[in-house]
């Protein structure tokens, strides 16, 4: 017969390693990709960026990239381009577009520049950034996954 202690004792070891075993599945899955890993490459068609005119401006791209994030494309100088996801990789919020050159994310403060970089945490990680081929012929910048 099982004492009244000896039934304590393994409800509390089956609770205890079941609560371990709980936390397991997200832990692991966090290590599993980079924050700033950008997945498959997004079906974004070639974006007209013609009114990108000086060094530092931006616009929002029409169409979401992976997941549904918004795309952040700015121009660097003539003939360059960078694009950035618009997801914080702190918790995943979509983050505000651009004001005085920064990108801040409304649920908890983090700030990015232009490029990416955090400037301001509690995010670690830069934003997502996405490969681009510009068309200077056509003004025209296509949007790959990194």
């Amino acid at each position: 017969m099982t004492t009244r202690r000896e039934f304590v004792r393994g409800a509390a070891r089956v609770l205890g390693s079941g609560g371990l075993l709980g936390t397991a599945p997200p832990l692991l899955a966090a290590c599993a990709r980079s924050p700033t890993d950008t997945g498959p490459a997004p079906a974004l068609a070639p974006l007209d960026v013609g009114d990108l005119t000086a060094d530092g401006q931006w616009r929002v791209a029409p169409a979401a990239g992976p997941g549904g994030a918004q795309i952040l494309v700015v121009r660097d100088a003539v003939d360059r381009f960078h694009a950035v996801s618009m997801r914080c990789t702190h918790e995943g919020c979509p983050v505000n577009p651009p004001a005085a050159g920064i990108i801040t994310c409304p649920c908890h403060g983090s700030q990015f520049d232009l490029t990416g970089k955090v400037l301001r945490g509690p995010a670690q990680y830069p934003l997502a950034r996405y490969q681009t081929q510009y068309d200077a012929g056509r003004h025209r910048l296509r949007i790959k996954g990194s």
